[in-house]
């Protein structure tokens, strides 16, 4: 019967461990479970991102190419219809003018133009007779100096006839002997390319960019056209598509981005298209933070259930050692109230003598005379009251004191019938015991033996603190019990000359089962504290004092 207890605080001990560790291996678990996911779901979102990507520039590039060789195709139809003319005749250039005009209308230019050897109009779609010199342009340099070259895209350029930004297609003419003869050029407005790019991108938050391959910016969309012919500080792009991630900020808007690059439109221009790291992964962080909120909420659960746990497992445990405590304190009372009784029978004949002894002595003039005689019987009379005092309160503290009755009691009467029943101990152990009281009579509604119990609890501390020190002489040994009745508070002050209670434990000592000796139950001051309470007082430790001091405050009765 003895291994019963153990052997279950063993199980419930094994049982906690169990859940605990269970539950470590579920959250751990699904944490694992949840990063996976977390990780494969990101690759997932970079993987489709790069598809898509892709697919936008492969569309783009499709666009851009199919105006490129519609355009050159143009070129090269009308270059057919003029070889045979003459470029200075004006009535051949009446007829190249027509030409001209046809293929513009055909193409939407802004304008179609033919030069001569050395750079200068002689014709447009703008005006029959045209005199604008393009000799000091690259793309016209390039195309009279490279024999190699027969066509060329040239760099952004503001137009000389109609001022805006422009991209030049040309087309070489060539004498029937394969010299120079001059060019055959369109101009192809920048806002055009921009609306290509446009009809691609529909994407809040991204952009696509196109760009020369000597890295001068051409468009962009959304539109910023003051970059325009601006050299671009950016990685060039290998001969597949190149990406970038996480650790590309734009120069122009400083946002973050996932960008691809990649050539188009036969090596002569680099299209890049970027989508905005924060709305590309929106859905991804609220996904992550969604889990880590039900971690925490998991977390926090898991605390709550063992607090909980905890809770009602320590609600248990004073329960059943209420339960045993009360049992005790019954068998106390029986025990007391029965020695009381015992004790009582043999007083009562004791105290019933004493006074015939006394009687018949006191006709004794030699009795009468004799003052020690007389000493020695007024100290029988009085340890036999004292005796009968300790019985008559061991009787009242040994019934039930939970139905006790508030009634009005004298303070200091209170506190002297519980120094009474102490001062033979204080003196047995060689301890000084001090008593100061004020004057005034002060009267508290209170219920008697249960101010009794709690001053006891004090003065039983107070005595095995005196006890636990090494003090040896009777002026270091001592008690000091203050009734102080003059406040508007009465109280009674309780000191010792033990050792001062440590800060760790004065926050803890009136917690129900706090002790710090083996020996003890820790009910002591919880229960002192309780019974003041609810005697309209209180018990309190004074931090303040030089010794170890407890306060018992009071209230008057009106």
């Amino acid at each position: 019967m003895l291994n019963g207890p153990r052997q279950h605080q063993s199980f419930q001990q094994y049982h906690k461990a169990s859940w605990i560790l269970w539950a470590l291996v579920a959250y751990f678990t699904s944490l694992i479970i949840v990063g996976y996911e977390l990780y494969t779901s990101r690759q997932s979102l970079q993987n489709n991102t790069k598809n898509e990507i892709g697919s936008l520039i492969q569309i783009t590039d499709k666009r851009l190419d199919g105006m490129y060789t519609n355009t050159f195709l143009k070129l090269d139809k009308a270059l057919l219809q003029i070889r045979n003319l003459e470029l200075q005749k004006k009535d051949q250039i009446e007829e190249i003018h027509k030409v001209i005009l046809k293929l513009n209308q055909e193409n939407k230019y802004l304008i179609t133009a033919i030069t001569d050897e050395s750079g200068r109009h002689i014709t447009s779609s703008a005006h029959l007779h045209s005199n604008v010199d393009l000799s000091d342009r690259t793309y016209f340099q390039n195309l009279k100096n490279d024999d190699q070259i027969e066509s060329i895209v040239s760099e952004p350029l503001i137009s000389k006839t109609h001022k805006r930004w422009v991209i030049v297609f040309a087309k070489k003419i060539r004498t029937e002997s394969g010299k120079f003869k001059g060019m055959l050029l369109v101009t192809f407005p920048i806002e055009g390319l921009t609306e290509i790019l446009k009809s691609t991108l529909d994407r809040p938050g991204s952009n696509i960019t196109l760009f020369t391959k000597e890295l001068t910016f051409i468009t962009r969309w959304p539109n910023i056209p003051e970059l325009i012919g601006k050299k671009a500080d950016i990685k060039k792009p290998q001969s597949f598509i190149t990406y970038e991630f996480d650790d590309l900020i734009s120069p122009i808007d400083n946002e973050h981005r996932f960008v691809g690059r990649q050539y188009v439109l036969n090596n002569e221009w680099i299209l890049t298209v970027g989508f905005t790291v924060n709305e590309l992964y929106s859905k991804w962080w609220f996904k992550f933070y969604t889990y880590i909120g039900l971690f925490l909420l998991f977390i926090v659960s898991i605390i709550v259930l063992y607090y909980r746990q905890f809770q009602l497992e320590k609600m248990m445990i004073i329960q059943e050692a209420k339960l045993i405590n009360s049992a005790k304190l019954s068998s106390l009372g029986e025990i007391a109230g029965s020695i009381a009784h015992e004790i009582n029978n043999p007083m009562s004949i004791l105290q019933i003598s004493f006074d015939l002894a006394k009687r018949e002595l006191k006709t004794n003039e030699l009795f009468l005379e004799n003052k020690k005689l007389s000493n020695f019987f007024l100290k029988i009379e009085r340890s036999i009251s004292r005796i009968n005092s300790i019985l008559y309160k061991i009787r009242r503290i040994s019934t039930d004191q939970g139905f006790e009755q508030f009634q009005d009691n004298d303070l200091k009467n209170l506190a002297h019938s519980v120094i009474d029943i102490y001062k033979s101990k204080i003196q047995e152990k060689r301890i000084q015991l001090i008593v100061k009281e004020s004057i005034s009579k002060v009267i508290v509604k209170c219920q008697e033996l249960t101010i009794q119990q709690v001053l006891m609890n004090v003065i039983q501390n107070a005595i095995d603190a005196i006890n636990d020190s090494y003090a040896q002489e009777m002026t270091d040994r001592w008690i000091k019990i203050e009734i102080l009745t003059d406040n508007h508070h009465p109280e009674i002050k309780i000191s010792n000359s033990g050792p001062r209670i440590p800060e760790s434990v004065q926050d803890k000592m009136f917690d129900i089962f706090y002790t710090t000796k083996h020996e003890r139950t820790g009910l002591g001051l919880p229960l002192s504290k309780k019974f003041m309470i609810e005697n309209n007082g209180d018990i309190e430790y004074d931090s303040e004092a030089l010794n170890t001091t407890f306060i018992i405050r009071f209230n008057k009765t009106n």
